[in-house]
Parts: C-alpha cells; structure tokens; sequence
C-alpha cells in the first residue's frame, strides 16, 4: 500500500521501498535529490531573509553610517535575496508544473535563465561582502586591490554568462560549449572566493588597537565547508533514489554564511 509523504514543497509516494522521483535537470540531465533547493525556496517565499535582514539594519545603523556603508549593506542583502528567487527558479521548477508544455529547449533555457542570475547574485554577495570587510577593516594591507578584483569579477562573469546565453549554447550539438563557459563562471566565482582569504590574513595580523576586529575572518571559514561540499560534487551524483547530497551541504553553509556576515558585522 502507498503512502504519502510530503517533503516541504516536495510529495512523494512511497510504498514497498520505491519512491517516485523528481524530474532531472533539462541542461544537464543531473538527478535532482528530494530535498534540492528546498531550503532556499523555504526562505525566499517565507521572506524570511527579508525579516532577518530588517533586525540586522535596525541593530547595524546608526547617524554615523555613510551612504557607501548602507548602499553596500544594501546590495548584499538584495543579492542575497533574488539569488534565492533563482535558486527556486533554478532546482524548484519541476515542482510547479511551469515547464509542462514547454519544448527541451525552451526548458533549457527556463533552467538556464535561472542559473545564470543565480551565479550573478552569489558573485555580487562575494563582492559586496568583501568591500565591505575591506572598508570595515580600513583597507590594511592592501585591502583596496582585494575590492576592486572582486568587484571586477562581477564584470567578468557577466561577459562569461552572457556568452554562454547565446541561443545556440541550448542545443545538443553546443553542450560542450555550454560546459565550457558554466566552468570559466564557476573558476571566477572560486577566484573570488579564495581572494578573500586575504581578508582572513589581514584581520588576524591588525594592530593591537584593532583587536577586536581580529575575528572577521571567521565568515571564511563559515563558508568552505559548503564549498568543499560543491567541489565534491561530482564524485557523489545524485540517483533518483537521493534525498539530499553535497550541493544541500553547500546551501546550508551558504545560508550559514550570509547570517555570520550579518552576525560580525554587528558585534564587532
């Protein structure tokens, strides 16, 4: 006898150990575990971040916040936020039945679309948190050059992203172009990423005076388990039997992540 059981968004039936899986991804053909995106799109219909992020202005600004320190804040918070609309435009479009009609291309590129901005967002969310860290911690030890290469990826991840978006990259034929530029984009992403652990060195060798800012670092650290989950990615596919792999490792430390920044910056 079947019964079922409702995973959040997600219901599956289960009966006699067999479980009725969710569609694959349509560029890819990646299996998507039970539990995929599930976390953020809990979040991003929720508002959740929103709320979150209303206590973390409300305790961060005061008459002696700049203009740039709130537009940066800002920034972070909206990137954080649309990156979760396309996490669920992304891993969640299966659910809603959007994509019934829909030829393998035209879901292609719903899925694509979605990917796209979503790389974009968490490139902006690496760049705003790094200028504002290099700010906070008043651009020691060459800080100014760490913000203007992060800000710079933003730019060029976007001409990558652009390329791969070209209409022909959806076809079969073009998927080893497709492939080619979604690692460029993600190599970007990791250049960004470990640049930053230059600001973890620059807070752990400040002056006595700045000791209470010796902690920022800790955000890196934060967020690598997440990473390393992403990284680990390929040696640990998905089945259609999956309820979650590393790629949910990595949005929980992502989330994680985006609450220490906030956290940090508060406190110190």
């Amino acid at each position: 006898m079947s019964t079922a059981v409702n995973y959040g968004l997600i219901t599956v039936n289960k009966g006699d150990a067999v479980e009725l899986p969710r569609k694959g991804y349509h560029i890819d053909g990646e299996c998507r575990p039970a539990h995929r995106g599930r976390l953020f799109s809990m979040v991003y219909h929720s508002n959740l971040w929103l709320i979150i992020s209303a206590f973390y202005l409300a305790a961060k600004c005061d008459p002696t916040m700049t203009l740039f320190e709130l537009g940066i804040r800002l920034t972070m918070i909206a990137s954080v936020q649309y990156g979760f609309k396309c996490s669920d435009w992304l891993h969640c479009s299966d659910l809603y039945d959007a994509d019934a009609s829909k030829s393998l291309e035209e879901q292609r590129q719903h899925e694509l679309t979605g990917l796209k901005y979503d790389m974009l967002c968490i490139s902006l969310i690496l760049a705003s948190s790094c200028i504002m860290w290099a700010h906070k911690l008043f651009f020691f030890e060459n800080l100014d050059i760490l913000a203007g290469f992060n800000a710079g990826g933003v730019v060029l991840l976007a001409f990558v992203l652009w390329g791969m978006m070209k209409p022909h990259t959806l076809k079969d034929e073009y998927m080893p172009h497709y492939r080619f530029y979604l690692k460029l984009a993600q190599f970007i992403l990791a250049c960004q990423y470990f640049s930053m652990l230059q600001l973890v060195v620059a807070a752990r060798n400040l002056d006595e005076q700045w000791a209470h800012l010796r902690n920022a670092g800790l955000i890196w650290f934060v967020y690598f388990p997440g990473m390393f989950c992403f990284v680990l990615k390929p040696f640990f596919p998905s089945t259609k039997t999956t309820i979650w792999g590393p790629h949910e490792v990595f949005h929980f430390f992502t989330f994680a992540g985006h609450l220490a920044t906030m956290i940090l910056d508060v406190s110190l």
